[in-house]
């Protein structure tokens, strides 16, 4: 190739295709060792990113899967031993899920298990209140059919008054065994029409017979004719009996229990005030019977105070209202309001 003007210009034949040779010598050892070399390294390099890589993977699964999944083994441990008041902590996604399930269910095995308990300790109440139950109705049923017979074989009034009323006690003793026996413990009212002053005359012959009551001078007046009012006679009963036993207690050495009654015309309600002289109302147990839905403690309260707790929800049974006083020199004052 010439020069000619800044121009290269062929100094060739244009047909004249080999123009000359440019020999070169390389060292294949050379080449072969650089390959080697590069091969080694890319190895090298596949191996580290492996294992970074493996590394990382179990990282992961140890923390995302390893440790949840422990968690819930060890929880299901639990469990199985009975302990179901440990929860396992809830995370996110698939696994948060199953720990939120497997908490929710170890609420509900607890909740079951509670029931379960509780199911097995009223089915024991209640074969002791059967058995009990049984103990007192076979007895009482013998009772029974005696005072029977001698009702039907006594002339005297008197007596017969006197059997009659042992008769009706034992009977009443009966149905509540039979209520205890059938698992009818709530007992509702049935209602009927009532002269409640009947019965508190009634309850008071009764207790006349009682030597501590005999001290008692008893005090019942009416303000005016008082309608029948809907009552269940049994309950009624019971409470106002409950109610003089209590206060007879409470006057060990005698003293004044008073009964008066009226119809209080405009509200179509009778008003009965139970007045006695003995002991005033501890004052906790008072506040608590003055309060709408006040609950006595069962261990601890006195005889007096939880008498007057079962004979408002009597009265409160029978659409009645309850209010009393307590006064420290002059005994207890319990007014009674029920619908005529």
């Amino acid at each position: 190739i010439a020069m000619n003007n800044s121009l290269p210009k062929s100094v060739h034949d244009s047909s004249q295709t080999i123009l000359g040779f440019i020999e070169m010598k390389v060292s294949a050892k050379k080449i072969m060792a650089d390959l080697n070399r590069t091969r080694i390294e890319l190895i090298t390099l596949t191996i580290v990113i492996a294992l970074l890589a493996a590394g990382i993977s179990y990282i992961s699964i140890t923390l995302l899967v390893g440790r949840p999944v422990k968690k819930m083994v060890e929880g299901m441990q639990r469990v199985a031993e009975g302990n179901f008041n440990e929860e396992i902590p809830p995370g996110k996604g698939e696994l948060g899920f199953l720990a939120t399930s497997f908490n929710l269910m170890q609420k509900k095995l607890s909740s079951a298990q509670t029931r379960l308990i509780e199911s097995a300790k009223l089915a024991s109440i209640g074969k002791l209140a059967n058995e009990i139950a049984n103990e007192i109705n076979n007895p009482l049923t013998g009772i029974i059919i005696y005072v029977e017979s001698l009702i039907n074989r006594s002339n005297d009034e008197e007596e017969r008054r006197d059997l009659e009323l042992i008769l009706s006690q034992a009977m009443q003793i009966r149905d509540n065994v039979r209520n205890i026996f059938s698992g009818n413990v709530e007992k509702k009212p049935r209602f009927t029409t009532v002269d409640i002053m009947a019965i508190v005359r009634h309850v008071v012959s009764v207790l006349g017979n009682l030597s501590n009551f005999k001290s008692i001078q008893t005090n019942i007046s009416t303000h005016n004719d008082l309608p029948a009012i809907l009552a269940d006679p049994e309950m009624i009963e019971q409470a106002i009996f409950a109610l003089f036993l209590a206060f007879s207690e409470d006057m060990p050495t005698g003293g004044l229990l008073d009964v008066n009654a009226e119809y209080i015309e405009k509200d179509k309600k009778i008003q009965i005030k139970f007045m006695d002289t003995g002991n005033a109302i501890p004052e906790n147990e008072w506040l608590v019977l003055t309060e709408e839905k006040g609950e006595l403690p069962t261990t601890g309260t006195s005889k007096i105070g939880l008498t007057l707790f079962v004979f408002k929800q009597i009265i409160e049974l029978h659409r009645g209202k309850i209010a009393f006083e307590s006064r420290k020199e002059e005994g207890k004052l319990v007014v009674v309001l029920l619908p005529a």
